[in-house]
């Protein structure tokens, strides 16, 4: 059996992507975009080309806030709210992820001094409690 081989190429961070094809890619009409755009939930970037030019980060929670909308016939300012929340969660997600990284590169010595700030601070608020260490 013979397939068809498709050939695609994912977006990077900081490309951009038209009002066209975000509207294909995230299946709403010109209309609500153009509303999204004058709530101010989307913002093109300041563009020479004929139509608006969107950073491609806006692609994801778009698609995700849109599909919602269908599934639970929202009304598209709750589109706006949606967008909003699902851009702070990313953001923080990401911070999580870094703090994380950070946390197993951290030398054993930052740690303790970690430590011992914290165990200060907690005293100084007459909450501390010394634990034995093993």
């Amino acid at each position: 059996m013979n397939t068809p081989q498709v050939e695609a190429t994912w977006p990077e961070l900081g490309d951009t992507v038209s009002f066209t094809d975000l509207s294909l890619a995230c299946a709403m009409s010109r209309e609500d975009l153009q509303e999204l755009i004058d709530f101010g939930a989307l913002l093109p970037l300041e563009s020479t080309q004929p139509e608006p030019v969107f950073e491609v980060a806006c692609l994801e929670p778009l698609r995700t806030a849109e599909k919602m909308r269908r599934h639970y016939d929202l009304d598209l300012f709750v589109v706006v709210i949606l967008m909003d929340y699902l851009r702070r969660i990313d953001h923080l997600e990401s911070q999580v992820r870094s703090l994380q990284a950070s946390a197993l590169y951290a030398a054993p010595t930052d740690v303790l001094v970690a430590m011992s700030i914290a165990q200060a601070n907690a005293a100084e608020m007459g909450d501390f409690k010394p634990k034995k260490m093993h």
